[in-house]
């Protein structure tokens, strides 16, 4: 079912479902793509920041992130980039994580799963679990790092799991 507020954003190619995750500076909807597939889509504002410079510096630091999207396994992979900024806003769509209900996305109630939901129903890692997803963090960071680029955001709710494989999301806080 299609959200009816009257200020939904067009984006070309998918029909934006429900908001599923609200942050500082936009939103991420829940969207489906013209071939039936899910996919989440962020949308940012210009009008959530207190002036134009962030604005500039999340939209270079995205336009420098997405073509690099896919160059290690612990990134969020970017499918489709956007801008409309004559209605104040930019936006990317992205592989979309596993759903923290189990579902399979259909449900009102599912939502991202992040590696905060996943500690907070699970438990505390074990050891060897904790080194292996910790470096392969640190991998991905590193080749971000090797692009010029700076995640300013690291933390368990912006990590995400897409199929078994944990990912760092919610790159909006780029910076070169």
């Amino acid at each position: 079912m299609r959200e009816t507020a009257p200020d939904i954003p067009e984006i070309p190619g998918v029909e934006l479902i429900r908001i599923i995750g609200e942050g500082s500076f936009g939103e991420l909807w829940l969207g489906k793509t013209v071939e039936g597939a899910f996919t989440a889509v962020k949308v940012v504002y210009r009008s959530r920041f207190k002036d134009d410079r962030p604005f500039q510096r999340e939209l270079k630091g995205f336009r420098r992130f997405e073509p690099v999207s896919g160059g290690h396994d612990g990134l969020v992979q970017i499918d489709q980039f956007g801008e409309d900024l004559d209605h104040g806003y930019f936006h990317y769509s992205m592989e979309l994580a596993d759903d923290a209900t189990g579902g399979e996305w259909e449900s009102e109630e599912s939502r991202p799963l992040t590696l905060l939901d996943y500690l907070s129903d699970q438990g505390p890692m074990d050891e060897r679990g904790c080194l292996e997803l910790a470096l392969h963090l640190a991998k991905a960071l590193g080749y971000l790092h090797s692009e010029g680029l700076v995640h300013r955001d690291v933390k368990p709710s912006n990590i995400v799991r897409i199929g078994e494989q944990w990912k760092l999301a919610d790159i909006g806080l780029m910076s070169t």
